[in-house]
C-alpha cells in the first residue's frame, strides 16, 4: 500500500496536507505498560477538557447570546457596506449590489448585412447574408446616452445599414432603436444614444480608488441576450495591466477573476457598493488560464465619454484614401514593415494626394499618434483633428519613413 493509498483512507480524500498521526494497529508499540498507563492519562485528560470545554462554552455562549439581545434581537448579523443602506430584505451584499446596478445595464443588438459569396450557386445561398452580433452597455445619462465598447457596435461602423437595437432589462421585448454618436477604437469606447427618459444611469465610482482584493461585480449578457442579466461574483485581482488587444493597441485594464464571457464586452464591473470601477472589454483565453479578465477604468471611460458627446455635432474631417485591410499588424511585421494602414487608393483631389501620399504607403502614425489599424486612424481623424487643419503624417515607403503635412477637407 503506498502513501497515497494510507493518505485516502486515513484522513478525508480532500485533504491536502499529509500529517503524522497514528491510527489503531498502525502505531509504534514502545511498551504495553507505558502504554496502557499513557491511554488511561489521555483518557482523563480527555473526560477533563472535555467538561471544562462544556462549562466554558455554556457561559461564553449565554455571555455573547445577552449582549447581542442587548443591541438587535430580531435581526440576522450581517456585515454590510453602510453605503448601500440594505435592510433585511437583502440576503447578501451581492443581491443589493444587483438589484441597485442591473437596471443602469443593457443589452445591445447589431444586425448588419455583410456580402456572401460561395463556391457553390446550386446551393442557393443569399447574395446577402445578415450577421447579428450582442454585447452588453450601461446608461451613461437619464435621457439616454449609452458607454459601450467600440468592439460590439464594430460592424455597424463598417456597414452603412446597420441596426443597432437596445434592450432594457425591464422588458426585453422592448427594442429600441440606437444611433452610433461616436467612438474611439484605440480606447475600445463607444457612445449610443436611444430615445428615451426616466433611465437608471450608472453611479460612477472613482477607479483610482481601487484596490486589489477588493469586491468586484461584473454584471451583463454573457452568450447574449438569451441570458440577460447574469451576475457574477469576484474580486479585484490586479490593477494597471498592460494588455496588447488584437487590433495593435497596448490599453491600461484593471483585472478580475469574476466570470467574464463572450457578450459581457461593455457591460458593468461595480465595487460592492454597486458603483462602476469599469467596463468589461477583454478576457484572456487559453487552456492554461482561468479567470482573467479585464476591465477599461471607469476614469477613462468617463472622460471619453464626455469627450464623444461633446463633439457629436462636430464636422468630421477626411483624409481621402481607401485603406486596405488585409494588411494586419502581424503580417506587415512579418513582412519586415512596420505596423500601419497601407494605402489601397487615393481620391483624386484630395487632402491625401496634395499631401503626396500614394498607393502602397503604409501610414503608420496620424498627429503624433500611432495608427495601427484603419479603424484606430479612422478614431484619431474623427475625434482629435478639425476640418481644415493641417497635421503631421508619417508614411513609409520603400524602406524609408518620410512626414508629410496634409490639410484635411
Amino acid at each position: 500500500m503506498d502513501d497515497n493509498e494510507n493518505i485516502g483512507k486515513a484522513y478525508n480524500v480532500n485533504s491536502y496536507q499529509k500529517r503524522n498521526y497514528t491510527y489503531g494497529n498502525n502505531a509504534t508499540n514502545n511498551g504495553s505498560s507505558n502504554n496502557g498507563n499513557n491511554g488511561l492519562k489521555m483518557v482523563i485528560l480527555l473526560i477533563v477538557v472535555g467538561i471544562g470545554c462544556s462549562i466554558f462554552g455554556g457561559i461564553l455562549g449565554s455571555v455573547i447570546t445577552n449582549i447581542s439581545g442587548m443591541f438587535n434581537t430580531n435581526s440576522i448579523v450581517r456585515s454590510y457596506n453602510p453605503d448601500m443602506k440594505i435592510d433585511d430584505s437583502y440576503k447578501s451584499n451581492i443581491e443589493a449590489i444587483a438589484d441597485k446596478s442591473s437596471p443602469s445595464v443593457v443589452g445591445i443588438q447589431i444586425k448588419a448585412k455583410s456580402s456572401k459569396s460561395s463556391r457553390y450557386p446550386w446551393l442557393k445561398t443569399p447574395d446577402e447574408a445578415e450577421a447579428v452580433s450582442e454585447g452588453s452597455g450601461v446608461i451613461y445619462t437619464s435621457d439616454g446616452y449609452i458607454i459601450t465598447n467600440y468592439h460590439v457596435i464594430k460592424s455597424a461602423v463598417l456597414s452603412s445599414d446597420a441596426q443597432v437595437s437596445v434592450f432594457t432589462y425591464s422588458d426585453l421585448k422592448d427594442e429600441k432603436s440606437a444611433k452610433i454618436i461616436g467612438y474611439d477604437a484605440g480606447a475600445d469606447i463607444a457612445i449610443i444614444k436611444i430615445d428615451a427618459e426616466n433611465l437608471t444611469p450608472v453611479e460612477f465610482e472613482n477607479s483610482d480608488a481601487v484596490r486589489v482584493g477588493q469586491t468586484a461585480v461584473v454584471i451583463g449578457n454573457p452568450a447574449g441576450l438569451e441570458f440577460a442579466g447574469s451576475v457574477s461574483k469576484g474580486i479585484i485581482s490586479g490593477l494597471n495591466r498592460k494588455i496588447k488587444l488584437e487590433n495593435g493597441v497596448e490599453m491600461t485594464l484593471i483585472q478580475t477573476d469574476a466570470a467574464v464571457n463572450p457578450g459581457n464586452s461593455g457591460g458593468a464591473i461595480v465595487d460592492g457598493t454597486g458603483k462602476l470601477i469599469g467596463i468589461v472589454n477583454s478576457k484572456l483565453v487559453d487552456t492554461r488560464l482561468e479567470g482573467m479578465g479585464f476591465a477599461i477604468p471607469s476614469n477613462a471611460v468617463k472622460s471619453i465619454a464626455d469627450f464623444l458627446i461633446s463633439r457629436k455635432d462636430t464636422a468630421k474631417p477626411t483624409l481621402g484614401i481607401k485603406m486596405d485591410l488585409r494588411y494586419t499588424p502581424e503580417i506587415l511585421n512579418n513582412y519586415g514593415m512596420p505596423s500601419g494602414v497601407v494605402v489601397d487608393s487615393v481620391s483624386e483631389g484630395s487632402p491625401a494626394e496634395k499631401a503626396g501620399i500614394k498607393r502602397g504607403d503604409i501610414i503608420t502614425k496620424v498627429a503624433g499618434k500611432a495608427t495601427p489599424s484603419a479603424e484606430i486612424l479612422g478614431s484619431i481623424i474623427k475625434n482629435n483633428i478639425n476640418v481644415n487643419e493641417e497635421v503631421p503624417i508619417e508614411i513609409y515607403r520603400d524602406g524609408n519613413t518620410t512626414t508629410v503635412t496634409a490639410k484635411l477637407g
